[in-house]
């Protein structure tokens, strides 16, 4: 195995290793980062071992290559882009199956390979970073090698997208899933280094204030003669559980015994966690004996289909998206503004903040300790809602 080491009088890390005769030589990398020349260095070993093995044009193919690297090197020259770029060659000598990929293409072959690991509305997220990134970097540059992107096209791609509709914290999320990309990619062997860890994230001066309904909007809502059915059911269900969008979505009949709802949260689908949420009269009365899926038809759509789904029953039971808090502070309202009404109603209910948490599921240890009758405290809470 090479090992690197410098000498006094130079900056650069220098590779030592046996060659195809089995003598031990040393050579410069010509880098000042001990990961780059790590790369350089098992190049270099790669290269011999070939040679050592093998014959002919193969290792005259290799000595080629080293020949132009310890030119570089010793010249001062040889840069990261060169780097990659003899790194590949010798990838591709020392294994003829070797495949180059594509930036779209290994992206792609990313995202599948995370399927088995998170959840499917995490693969959306994926899918819809990747959009949004190959839109910003563009096409040729999807259709070049993985290795062939740079930190500046990043950067560039990033500004694009937040000069035109897209938020910063949304980009900044694309940002973050490109850094596990080429991470993913490094490990491959793909590139040398991971080009988007020198990109900084953007500046976030577009955080949403979120307000919660009134009881009066809520009933807007769910009686419009408008609003459908399962959206009815979906509103009062959120609004009195202040579970997330999806997680109601995928509640079934059987997910509900003896008036508690048992749900394991998407967002914390990796540590299993799971609540129980005491029923309000309203949603076990809209529950009835509904067995199976209680929303299939939402279940089935995109989180972006039902977030316009739900915008457009705003709209027409005149309940308004944005409105002004005190101060002349502009907010939003959402599907998940319900999840904020829930918490907001058991606020001024007088339910104590611990009670709250567990209800919507940041519970914690010490919460257990101080109430002893927990399941009581939870229906309790849930008592003091608004009936709608």
């Amino acid at each position: 195995m090479s090992t690197l080491f410098k000498n006094a009088n130079s900056p650069f890390w220098r590779a030592r290793f046996f060659d195809r005769d089995g003598k031990r030589v040393s050579r410069t990398t010509g880098t000042k980062s001990k990961r780059e020349a790590r790369r350089i260095a098992e190049g270099f070993e790669a290269a011999e071992n070939a040679s050592r093995n093998g014959a002919g044009r193969l290792a005259t193919a290799y000595e080629k290559v080293l020949q132009r690297v310890v030119r570089d090197a010793e010249a001062g020259k040889l840069k990261l882009a060169d780097a990659e770029t003899y790194v590949r060659e010798i990838h591709k000598l020392a294994d003829p199956e070797f495949k180059e990929f594509a930036l779209g293409e290994f992206w792609d072959q990313w995202i599948t390979e995370q399927e088995p690991h998170v959840t499917a509305s995490t693969v959306n997220g994926y899918q819809q970073d990747k959009a949004l990134l190959a839109d910003a970097l563009g096409p040729k540059v999807m259709g070049r090698p993985i290795s062939d992107l740079t930190s500046k096209e990043i950067s560039k791609a990033l500004m694009d997208a937040v000069s035109g509709t897209r938020k910063a914290a949304t980009v900044n999320k694309a940002l973050a899933s490109l850094r596990r990309l080429l991470e993913s990619a490094l490990g491959k062997g793909l590139v040398t280094h991971n080009a988007a860890k020198a990109v900084r994230s953007l500046k976030t001066t577009d955080s949403v204030t979120r307000a919660p309904f009134t009881e009066e909007e809520i009933s807007l809502l769910v009686n419009h003669p408008t609003t459908p059915e399962e959206w009815r059911g979906m509103i009062l269900l959120a609004v009195h559980t202040g579970l997330r969008m999806g997680d109601v979505a995928r509640l079934t009949g059987e997910d509900i015994k003896d008036g508690i709802a048992t749900v394991m949260p998407e967002k914390t689908a990796r540590s299993k966690k799971v609540i129980s949420i005491p029923l309000s009269q309203p949603c076990l009365d809209w529950i009835a004996d509904r067995e199976g899926p209680l929303f299939p038809t939402i279940q089935r759509q995109q989180k972006g289909t039902t977030s316009a789904q739900f915008t457009a029953i705003m709209k027409k039971s005149g309940v308004p998206k944005r409105v002004r808090l005190a101060g002349g502070i502009e907010a939003t309202r959402s599907f998940h503004s319900l999840r904020h009404t829930f918490t907001s109603w058991l606020a001024d209910a007088g339910v104590p903040s611990e009670v709250r948490q567990r209800l919507t599921g940041h519970s914690s240890s010490r919460i257990h300790q101080k109430y002893t009758h927990l399941d009581a405290a939870l229906t309790e809470a849930v008592d003091k809602l608004p009936v709608i």
